[in-house]
């Protein structure tokens, strides 16, 4: 869990952030500030606007966020197969897309939620009060599917997929379907983004540069050279600062040699003279 003030980005062109897949949903609520803003693309300046509660999905590819104002949040990021116990609700119906929280909770829920967020005095207090609200919800949710749980326990200690679904003892398209249930990842591209795909059957770096390009939508020398301070948000460009003076302008290189020629001109007509 976290709790953030707002931040100190300046409002102006927004800057872009790529976001690479971890293998696990997120909860964000923003009760101060802008929205959240997805790019569709490369030349989407405006993004998609999401309510202020959202769900970030567990993903199987990276995509970009819109940076840019202040904002105060706090959030949670949920263990694979327990979002599904929180959320109340299969996780393959919330794959690889962020989804309003207001449509899954109750809207007051939320709404009074927000409003004791927004009276805290803190960010500590705030994360004793997101603390209690998902204690509440997980309190009377159902339980998490034990076959699953196991699988992934097994997963993460690097046991293969076939000498995982061989112990549990169930057929492996069964187990596939309860895994991407609760888990909303099939058990394959889950163990790659937990990064255990040395471990699990890539037989050369070449396939595990295919898997690192189509996930993280760069290729493993880009991610390097762009340093990330955290590791799975890459930033691609930076926010600028508001323009609130022509003063203040950034130097447009074809007015400047524009100026340029027209100071030459009249310093030769000046010289003739």
């Amino acid at each position: 869990m976290w709790a953030t003030s707002s931040s100190s980005v300046e409002r102006g062109t927004c800057g872009r952030e790529l976001v690479l897949p971890s293998g696990a949903a997120h909860i964000v609520v923003r009760f101060t500030g802008d929205r959240v803003r997805l790019a569709a693309g490369a030349d989407d300046t405006i993004g998609q606007v999401m309510s202020r509660c959202v769900i970030g999905e567990v993903r199987a590819s990276a995509f970009e966020k819109l940076l840019g104002g202040k904002s105060a949040t706090v959030g949670a990021v949920l263990r694979p197969g327990r979002a599904h116990v929180l959320l109340r609700a299969p996780m393959a119906e919330f794959f690889s897309q962020h989804t309003d929280l207001e449509d899954v909770w109750p809207t007051a829920e939320l709404a009074d939620l927000r409003e004791r967020l927004t009276e805290a005095s803190s960010a500590p207090e705030r994360l004793i009060i997101w603390g209690q609200f998902l204690e509440q919800r997980t309190s009377t949710s159902l339980d998490a599917d034990p076959k699953v749980s196991q699988m992934l326990s097994r997963l993460e200690r690097g046991t293969s997929i076939t000498e995982t679904v061989d112990g549990i003892g169930m057929s492996h398209r069964h187990l596939a379907r309860s895994f991407a249930q609760s888990v909303g990842l099939t058990p394959k591209v889950r163990t790659s983004l937990a990064g255990l795909a040395a471990r699990v059957g890539y037989a050369d770096q070449a396939h595990l540069t295919r898997d690192f390009e189509e996930f993280a939508s760069l290729s493993p020398g880009a991610y390097r050279r762009s340093a990330p301070v955290n590791p799975r948000h890459v930033l691609v460009s930076a926010p600028q600062p508001e323009v609130r003076f022509l003063q203040d302008q950034p130097p447009n290189p074809m007015q400047e040699r524009g100026l340029r020629k027209e100071r030459s001109r009249k310093s030769t007509n000046c010289s003739r003279t």
